[in-house]
């Protein structure tokens, strides 16, 4: 009898024995997974996209309304274009090209909604070739503030990021989509698209100090060079992230 309770007792403690490892192994994973700092990024361009749709820098849809390039030859000077009426350029050609256009926009079907971004996958570290303009930022006292961070984003002091599509906070209606995700970029500039599409965007990591930070981005509208470069100066304000001002580096 004696010998049974003891065994009992030695039973007790071995259970005892794994319920405090479970425990403490579980209190030590949460430690750990608080403890670990996120990265601000996505938090941060997510407000950033907000900000800038209230704003409209991006087009709802990059399918082109305007009429196509009228045909010049060398015997029209300036003077006489002056006085030539615009049609009277036109040749028959372009102007059934250009009806053929309105009525592809007029029965295409799209989602609207969303206005997808087409990005790439990875926020990338550096901006040694962005054509960013340091001396941008000597304009205004209140930018000053901001050139250690712009110098940590020429630097590339950060690694790339892969973009969480998934868990990307969605706040506006603008909405980055990976480029592997888009059709040929001939049906994207022919907008032979189903959903809406704002154009092509390549994002920086996010550089932030306390309550300042700053993001860079290129995007493009169009299958050639028109590309614009911005640097975007964030404030932590109210819970949220927000525009300080936006200082364009290169237009192309």
């Amino acid at each position: 009898m004696q010998t049974l309770g003891i065994k009992s007792i030695a039973k007790g403690c071995a259970n005892l024995r794994s319920l405090l490892f479970v425990f403490f192994f579980a209190a030590s994973f949460i430690f750990l997974s608080c403890g670990e700092k996120k990265p601000k990024d996505l938090e941060a361009i997510s407000d950033m996209l907000l900000e800038l749709e209230n704003l409209n820098y991006f087009p709802e849809d990059i399918y082109f309304r305007l009429p196509p390039p009228f045909y010049f030859d060398d015997s029209i000077s300036t003077h006489k274009f002056d006085s030539i009426n615009l049609n009277e350029l036109l040749t028959n050609e372009l102007m059934d090209s250009y009806n053929k256009q309105l009525r592809e926009i007029e029965n295409r079907k799209v989602d609207s909604t969303f206005i997808f971004l087409m990005s790439e996958d990875y926020l990338f570290n550096s901006c040694d070739i962005c054509s960013i303009r340091p001396d941008s930022l000597l304009q205004n006292l209140a930018y000053l503030k901001f050139l250690p961070l712009v110098d940590r984003l020429v630097k590339g002091n950060l690694e790339p990021l892969l973009i969480d599509y998934y868990s990307f906070p969605q706040k506006g209606k603008y909405k980055l989509k990976s480029n592997s995700k888009f059709p040929d970029r001939t049906q994207l500039y022919n907008n032979q698209l189903d959903f809406l599409c704002g154009g092509e965007i390549s994002i920086s990591r996010f550089y932030h100090e306390k309550d300042i930070g700053v993001i860079y981005f290129d995007t493009t509208i169009c299958p050639s060079d028109c590309g614009v470069g911005y640097l975007v100066l964030m404030e932590y304000r109210t819970n949220k992230w927000k525009i300080f001002d936006i200082l364009i580096q290169h237009i192309s």
